[in-house]
């Protein structure tokens, strides 16, 4: 149960979790979504959102697809673009064949297949807080948008466990995530092909059929969706250590 009460009016069996062992935790998350983002060959990626790992404070970000040119950068026609591709082309080709010589010290070095995605730009992102501090009565405790700017970093990375999950149940679909998630379109899940493609993602997104949106009134619902991400992310790292072994 995450820490929202007093602690004179709490359960004794019930166990608060103080935020910073919350944030902690997201952002443990964070980094194991971008370390198997960034390890060659592992088919995970994220279309909609970028991922900065930063321990507690980590943060995700919404990219702006429609807003990938600025006005300040005038757009070049296309035929100058291929002319200057093409003449490019032509004088690394040019400079490369003068440089080599038939010789046997020669060494043609080839590129590597792999090539991590360059960063966006910052004016690309649209920055979200994946962690929280609320408690009644402290005045260090944030407020209602603060709470707000939290569930949308929360959407976000539910989002993105699912696109991993994704790739997970199709390239071995022993290793499917045992609680489903629903969220922004995705339907992702070991029951997802039982319940068939007529039920849609739609509002809040949900796993184990909870929501993931944090509510101050009911810390216990989003603790056990807590547990069902978790247990999620366990089969996402039994994949993880499969592919490493292969």
């Amino acid at each position: 149960n995450n820490n929202h009460t007093h602690p004179s009016n709490v359960d004794p069996e019930k166990v608060v979790v103080p935020w910073s062992e919350i944030n902690s935790a997201l952002g443990q998350i964070v980094l194991l979504l971008y370390t198997l983002q960034n390890t060659p060959f592992s088919g995970i990626s994220f279309r909609k959102y970028v991922l900065q790992p930063c321990g507690s404070c980590s943060k995700i970000g919404l990219l702006k697809r429609n807003n990938t040119q600025t006005p300040s950068s005038p757009q070049r026609p296309k035929n100058e673009r291929r002319r200057i591709t093409a003449l490019t082309a032509y004088l690394d080709t040019d400079n490369n064949t003068s440089a080599t010589k038939p010789d046997d010290t020669t060494q043609i070095h080839s590129k590597p297949i792999y090539s991590p995605k360059p960063p966006p730009l910052p004016h690309e992102v649209t920055w979200y807080n994946l962690h929280h501090y609320e408690e009644n009565g402290s005045m260090l405790s944030l407020g209602y948008y603060a709470r707000r700017n939290f569930n949308m970093a929360l959407e976000a990375l539910l989002f993105c466990i699912a696109e991993t999950c994704l790739v997970v149940e199709k390239r071995d679909m022993a290793l499917a995530a045992p609680y489903t998630m629903r969220v922004d379109g995705l339907v992702v899940g070991k029951d997802a092909y039982l319940e068939g493609n007529n039920s849609k993602s739609e509002g809040e997104g949900t796993v184990g059929g909870l929501p993931f949106s944090y509510d101050p009134g009911d810390g216990e619902r989003w603790t056990l969706a807590c547990k069902y991400l978790l247990t999620n992310l366990k089969w996402v790292m039994a994949y993880a250590v499969k592919q490493s072994s292969i």
